[in-house]
Parts: C-alpha cells; sequence; structure tokens
C-alpha cells in the first residue's frame, strides 16, 4: 500500500511537470485518492452501462486526444517559426556589426562622482621631477625586471626599467634656396632637301561667272466653263439622315471615315449610298437637339459602323450649309472618299452644298462651334484670321458678323464626272460665306 501511494505521488509531480495549469501538493493527491475511491465504488453500478455508451467515451477520449496533439503540433510550428525569425534576425545583425547589438538606453546606467581635496601646506608630488639626463640603452637583462620606482611620493607604482629615447628632432631653417634651372635650346632643324620633295602643279582657281538666267513667262490659261442650277433647301440639324436635302447639316462631325458614292443628282434628286466607321457627331447647335430622319441606333456620340451600303434619298449633297434657321455652321473632321455618277444636266455633283440663306455672329461661330467640336486645326485662331480680313461693308461701311460656315479637316479624295468639292451661293447678301479646308485631294 505505501508503494503504490509513492507511485502515485511520484506520477502526479510527473503529471504537474508536464501541465502547466496544475500544481502538485498534498491536498491534490488527497483529492485524487478520493476521487479514485468513488470510482471504484461507482464501478459496482457501472455492470449496467451499454456499450454504446462506453464506444460513445471511447470516442470522446480519443477526440480529445487528436485535438490535444494538433495543438501541440500548431505550438510546435509556431515556436519552430519564432525561432526561425529570432535566428535570422540575430544573422542580420551580426553581418551588420557590433554597433546593433549594444544594450539599449533603458539599461544604462549612469553615475556622478565629485571629490574635495585639502593639501594643507604644498603639492604633495614636488621633489619627484626627473633632472635632465642623458639616455643610454642598458645592455644588461635588468630591464626586464619589475621594480619599484625609486623616486619620492610615486604612489608605490611599478616600471619597468626600459629607457625611453626622445623623438627625433627635424631642424627646419627659413631660408629659402631657389633652383638654378639649366635647359638646353632643342634643336628643331629638319635636315630636309628642298629637292626631294615630290613636285606639284599649282591649281588656279577661276573667278565664277554670273549665270544667265532667263525669267519664266508663264502663260497658263484656265478657263472654267461651269454651269450648275440652284437647288431648293432649308434648314435642319442632320446627322445619318434617311431622307431630306443632305446626310449631314448644323453638326460637327469629329472624326470617322465614310466611302460616299452620289448618283442622279439634281434638285433635291441624289441619292446618296455610304459606308461608315468610327463615326462620332458633336451637337454644335444648342438651341434645338433634335435630328431629322436620323437613321435608327445613330445620331450624336460615337456611332456603330456601317459595313453594307446605306442609302440617303432626296439629297442636295451629303453635306449642306444653309442658315436659314439664323446658325448656318457645318464643320466635318472625317477622312472621305467621294465620288459622283450619273449627274443631271445643269446640275454638278457636289460634295457640300453650300446654299446661304442666313447665319450666326462671329462669336456664336467660335464660342458654339468651333470650341465645342474640339477639331484639331480648327479653332478659333482659324476664324480671328478670317474675321480680320473683312474690313467693312461696301454699302454701309460698317463691319458684318453674320457668317455661313464650312470647315473641313479631314482627308477628302474626289473622283468622277462633275464631281466637285462644293457648288456655293448665296441669297442672302448681308452673309458673309466662308469656306474652309484643310485637306482635299
Amino acid at each position: 500500500m505505501t508503494n503504490d501511494l509513492l507511485n502515485l505521488k511520484k506520477n502526479l509531480k510527473s503529471f504537474a511537470k508536464r501541465c502547466k495549469d496544475f500544481k502538485y501538493t498534498d491536498s491534490a493527491l488527497l483529492a485524487f485518492l478520493l476521487s479514485g475511491m468513488l470510482i471504484s465504488n461507482g464501478q459496482v453500478f457501472a455492470e449496467t452501462v451499454t456499450n454504446s455508451q462506453i464506444n460513445n467515451q471511447v470516442s470522446q477520449i480519443n477526440t480529445s486526444i487528436n485535438q490535444m496533439r494538433t495543438d501541440f503540433k500548431r505550438a510546435r510550428a509556431e515556436n519552430n517559426k519564432l525561432i526561425k525569425d529570432t535566428n535570422l534576425e540575430l544573422t542580420q545583425l551580426m553581418e551588420q556589426g557590433d554597433h546593433v547589438t549594444k544594450s539599449p538606453w533603458s539599461s544604462w546606467q549612469f553615475g556622478a562622482n565629485g571629490f574635495y581635496s585639502d593639501w594643507h601646506g604644498t603639492y604633495k608630488g614636488k621633489g619627484n621631477k626627473i633632472s635632465n639626463i642623458i639616455y643610454k640603452r642598458d645592455q644588461t637583462l635588468n630591464k626586464y625586471i619589475a621594480k619599484p620606482v625609486s623616486e619620492k611620493n610615486a604612489n608605490n607604482t611599478t616600471l619597468l626599467g626600459f629607457a625611453y629615447e626622445p623623438n627625433a628632432e627635424i631642424p627646419i631653417s627659413a631660408s629659402i634656396t631657389p633652383k638654378s634651372i639649366s635647359k638646353v635650346n632643342p634643336n628643331i632643324k629638319k635636315n630636309v632637301t628642298i629637292a626631294g620633295l615630290p613636285s606639284f602643279e599649282p591649281a588656279t582657281v577661276m573667278p565664277p561667272v554670273t549665270p544667265n538666267i532667263e525669267t519664266p513667262n508663264p502663260n497658263v490659261n484656265v478657263n472654267l466653263n461651269i454651269t450648275s442650277s440652284s437647288k431648293g433647301s432649308g434648314e435642319n440639324r442632320r446627322a445619318f439622315a434617311t431622307s431630306g436635302d443632305a446626310v449631314f447639316e448644323s453638326v460637327a462631325v469629329t472624326s470617322g471615315k465614310f466611302v460616299v458614292t452620289t448618283s442622279n443628282s439634281g434638285y433635291q434628286s441624289a441619292t446618296s449610298k455610304y459606308t461608315a466607321s468610327n463615326v462620332n457627331v458633336k451637337q454644335i447647335y444648342t438651341a434645338n437637339s433634335n435630328l431629322a430622319n436620323a437613321l435608327s441606333g445613330h445620331g450624336y456620340g460615337t456611332n456603330p459602323d456601317i459595313n453594307t451600303l446605306t442609302s440617303s434619298t432626296s439629297n442636295n449633297a451629303f453635306f449642306q450649309v444653309n442658315g436659314s434657321g439664323s446658325f448656318g455652321v457645318t464643320l466635318n473632321a472625317a477622312n472621305i472618299d467621294y465620288t459622283a455618277e450619273n449627274v443631271q444636266p445643269g446640275y454638278m455633283g457636289e460634295l457640300v452644298h453650300q446654299d446661304i440663306h442666313g447665319g450666326t455672329t462671329s462669336s456664336s461661330v467660335v464660342d458654339g462651334a468651333l470650341n465645342t467640336a474640339g477639331i484639331v486645326g480648327l479653332n478659333a485662331g482659324i476664324f480671328s484670321d478670317i474675321y480680320k480680313t473683312i474690313v467693312f461693308d461696301t454699302n454701309t461701311i460698317t463691319k458684318t458678323d453674320s457668317y455661313n460656315v464650312f470647315a473641313n479637316a479631314g482627308l477628302i479624295n474626289i473622283s468622277g464626272d462633275k464631281a466637285v468639292f462644293t457648288h456655293s451661293y448665296k441669297h442672302n447678301s448681308t452673309v458673309l460665306m466662308v469656306l474652309l479646308w484643310m485637306q482635299v485631294l
């Protein structure tokens, strides 16, 4: 019985070392004995316990053991990670040098000291000064023997018997001793015989002769006899119009590519067939944003590409500028391949029909159209140059401020019989017609 108690005590101490939350005491030993007795007494009634309950208890114990193993593995992995990081940090500190491993400020110690001395008379060290001596090396072995200093009041210090030589003295004189430079002039004479040089003939440079250039006399006679009848029109806002005077009017086409073929051009009778890609249209007439007869899904903004031929009927031209609604500004920056065919007699197959019935002010052209469109090359400076060239009206001697404008910044290729860029004429003498183009072929 005694041995069992000792073994139980030993086992409890071993368990206490492994479990930090449990501390061994004699009270713990006594409680463990009582619990064991209760468990033993309870075994009398354990015969009635079913096998399922036993299996349930075994499963719970196994689950607890597995959980403890998992916790131990996780703790071991965390410890290894911390040890690895600590070793890496220590290695980096050692590589950087000893100066980074000094103690932090919080661990430094500071101290202060003071003393007061009263000699009560003369300086105690008086009389121990060594007089001038001639130094000589000690050739015996006594110089290696330690011995106390014999001088007075040396505070019991010990010195070896070495004789120290004084520092060598280098005499420096303040005199100046200039250098005497003696150089022999170099012999630069060359022993060359003139007769040995190669023979040559001197070249004679003649003065230039003034060329005789005959002034050309250009005689170019351009005889244009173009007859084209007027076409009726009225102003409206158009973009991808399926019918009407034009496909585009009173808007700004800021980018894109068109391939256009116009046939049967006459009095509001032309048919424009075209394809389009990457076309962007901006609104420049702010009083009204409605578009007449616009193709479905097309209008202001970036438009879907048109890869199959699309027709617009009852046209005067592909572009139009009219101004009867007091605006009359159309802008283009798209590249266009234009072809005219089957033009009716007495008419022209124009790309732009400029039938001037009215216009707008110079400020509306600049602020409302050019600046809003933002087309490179078509800016306020270009229009300002045009505005400055117009001095005054010949009848009223006042400067007219009404303009009908078509401006182009795209690359246009024109081909076909009777194909022209524009057919421009006006019905209002007080409106100034402005036609700007940057690239037309």
